[in-house]
């Protein structure tokens, strides 16, 4: 998810960054239920304590999942993504994953079990609307009894975003069809406040051959660091030749009263002339 909460917390603060980088981000125009739920109940099977960390450690490296990651990813995951279960320092204390999967669950899907909204919303109660707060009753059918609103909530968004976008995803994910990266690059940057999106040169696509949903993670992370390192340089020069807009019409220092830019008080002043001479400049 984390790519798409960077998305939605550039929409609330849109200049927080000039750039993205979104590897297999989960937005979609539609749920995909099936795919979640897969997710879910693989967490779900996943041991997460062991009597010591040398025991963790050999299982993990014993595991399909694990033993297709970058040996780096692998190292930093075993230093990183594991915890002692109790106060205890000591060799040989019990260990545990830093993350619960209970929790790596919870943040994937909600539980809608009454079947709000399958009566296209028409008894749809105060109640039912604080029980699941964010369902979109048009998806009441792929949101029974389990709905994530998250994926379907940022698509929505993506006409807003007003920075460069690199989508990287790989081919062989189910979370990258053909369908879901098409209406991605036409919808992105595209709205009121966007970039202009894929016509203007805004949003890009790299697509990697035979990668899944952990390419930053597996053999395909060089493929990966490749695409958004190009990105970054590319990026970066951009950023260093343009001047960022002042959206507030002021200069002055952070500590000083501001100052009103002069363009923006002569325009004020004489806006019926300005917007004149504008139009007939530029129609």
């Amino acid at each position: 998810m984390g790519a798409a909460q960077i998305a939605y917390l550039s929409t609330l603060h849109p200049s927080l960054f000039t750039s993205l980088i979104l590897i297999e981000p989960p937005v979609y125009p539609e749920m995909l239920p099936k795919v979640s739920l897969a997710q879910m109940r693989g967490m779900l099977r996943r041991r997460e304590e062991w009597p010591d960390r040398s025991a963790a450690e050999k299982a993990i490296r014993k595991s399909p999942y694990y033993g297709r990651w970058d040996p780096r990813v692998l190292e930093r995951y075993l230093k990183h993504g594991l915890r002692e279960s109790t106060n205890s320092q000591q060799d040989g204390s019990p260990v545990r994953t830093v993350a619960y999967k209970e929790l790596e669950v919870a943040h994937i899907m909600r539980l809608n079990d009454r079947g709000v909204g399958l009566n296209s919303g028409e008894n749809v109660t105060h109640e039912d609307r604080r029980y699941v707060p964010d369902l979109d009753i048009a998806t009441a059918i792929q949101s029974t009894p389990l709905y994530a609103p998250w994926p379907r909530q940022m698509f929505f968004l993506l006409p807003q975003l007003r920075h460069w976008v690199l989508y990287t995803d790989g081919d062989k994910s189910p979370r990258t069809t053909p369908e879901i990266t098409k209406a991605r690059l036409e919808t992105t940057g595209t709205g009121q406040g966007g970039s202009g999106g894929k016509r203007v040169g805004t949003v890009k696509h790299v697509l990697i051959k035979g990668g899944q949903h952990t390419i930053p993670l597996d053999e395909h992370l060089g493929q990966v660091a490749e695409a958004a390192g190009q990105f970054i340089v590319d990026e970066m020069k951009r950023f260093q030749e343009s001047r960022p807009a002042n959206d507030l019409g002021y200069d002055g220092e952070a500590d000083e009263p501001p100052r009103m830019n002069p363009k923006m008080l002569h325009v004020i002043a004489k806006y019926e002339e300005e917007k004149e001479r504008i139009e007939k400049a530029m129609l």
